[in-house]
């Protein structure tokens, strides 16, 4: 029977852990597809979006007008799955707010909400400028790929709102490169846009979605230093939002706590706690597990060597961490600090080997254990 998670995956959601307000520069990575977008701070994506090495400047800049006046972005929330941006007309009091994500399919999608909360019907319009033109395209490559819009007719976008009056309105650019099971050229493309405009939860499905896979994917870390935890969490965001970035190489030399620290701290933009960087580095879940912990797996042994001052920590847990085809989780809840840090019923340093232990002890000493024969990792196809 499978061990129940030592770290609840319902308390490690990527979206909790990683949300801050909404920055100018805040870009939406891949979702794990082929597309992605800078600059999401305005209504639409008026910056840049780039699918397969094409970069497409302002694919989809949207604006919203009320009684003829335009309503600018005032404030949003960056989360890794998607962007909320939200504003509130000062003279006729319209709230506006927008949810958008680049989907894993990749599609650029807004889902714009309107309310009127005053007591007076009010004339309100939803503008659209697109970037690129529908149908199909050369790529960097010489491989065509194709582009589909969508927007609501044009009645929908030009509405007299009524007094407590809502309306949700979705925009969709779709870029597809594989059109092997079209009936016409395009179609992979116009079917995923048509798929989100006609879905009245397409925000809240993705965001599912996106937490199925951090579930399934994510190598989850619990420390008492803040800092260390957002970076690492951070970093492993990163390689879903550039899946084909090459990795930087991690130094075979092994590092203290204190040094994790210190470099934890260095991937935050001007030591700015919600400005964590994207910059290439060193991935950090493989610093500590082979720099900090000290892992070597060699044949059918484990060796750890953990940095002596690890030992000022008086938890931490790293797990689901693959390394040579094996699943390992590693958890230390100080023998000597009441309770029980993660409720497993276990003090001391704790090893699995996918959902077996394979080594306790009361301390972090280094140690040798054996290790039983492999078992496959499962499918590794994203959810």
């Amino acid at each position: 029977m499978p061990r129940q998670p030592i770290l609840d995956p319902r308390y490690f959601r990527l979206d909790d852990l990683l949300r801050r307000p909404l920055a100018s520069g805040d870009t939406l990575g891949s979702g794990g597809g082929d597309l992605s977008a800078s600059t999401v701070s305005g209504w639409g994506f008026s910056g840049a979006a780039i699918f397969r090495g094409v970069e497409v400047p302002a694919p989809m800049t949207i604006s919203v007008w009320v009684e003829g006046a335009p309503v600018f972005p005032a404030e949003g929330v960056y989360r890794p799955s998607h962007v909320t941006v939200n504003a509130q007309d000062a003279d006729t009091g319209l709230q506006v707010s927008e949810d958008k994500f680049v989907g894993a399919d990749d599609c650029l999608v807004s889902v714009v909400s309107l309310r009127n909360p005053g007591e007076w019907s009010i004339e309100v319009e939803t503008r659209t400028q697109w970037g690129i033109a529908k149908g199909e395209h050369g790529g960097e490559t010489g491989a065509p790929f194709y582009v589909s819009r969508f927007a609501p007719p044009a009645p929908d976008r030009r509405i007299t709102l009524p007094a407590g009056g809502r309306v949700r309105l979705v925009f969709v650019l779709a870029f597809a490169a594989d059109d092997r099971f079209a009936r016409v050229p395009g179609d992979t493309a116009r079917s995923h846009a048509e798929g989100y405009a006609r879905d009245n939860a397409a925000v809240v499905a993705h965001v599912q979605g996106f937490d199925a896979w951090a579930t399934r994917h994510v190598t989850r870390f619990d420390s008492p230093d803040p800092w260390a935890t957002r970076a690492w969490f951070h970093d492993v965001f990163l390689r879903r939002k550039f899946p084909t970035r090459v990795p930087v190489a991690v130094p075979d030399a092994l590092q203290t706590r204190a040094g994790f620290v210190e470099e934890a701290r260095s991937r935050f933009a001007g030591g700015d706690f919600d400005a964590p960087t994207d910059a290439p580095a060193p991935f950090l879940p493989d610093v500590f597990v082979r720099q900090v912990l000290g892992l070597s797996v060699s044949g059918d042994a484990l060796s750890l060597s953990p940095a002596p001052d690890l030992s000022d920590w008086h938890y931490f847990a790293v797990e689901n961490y693959e390394h040579d085809g094996r699943r390992f989780t590693f958890v230390w809840d100080d023998p000597e600090t009441p309770g029980d840090a993660f409720d497993d019923g276990d003090k001391g340093f704790t090893v699995y080997d996918g959902d077996a232990v394979i080594h306790r002890q009361s301390d972090l000493s280094a140690f040798t254990a054996p290790l039983a024969a492999p078992s496959p990792l499962g499918d590794d196809e994203d959810d």
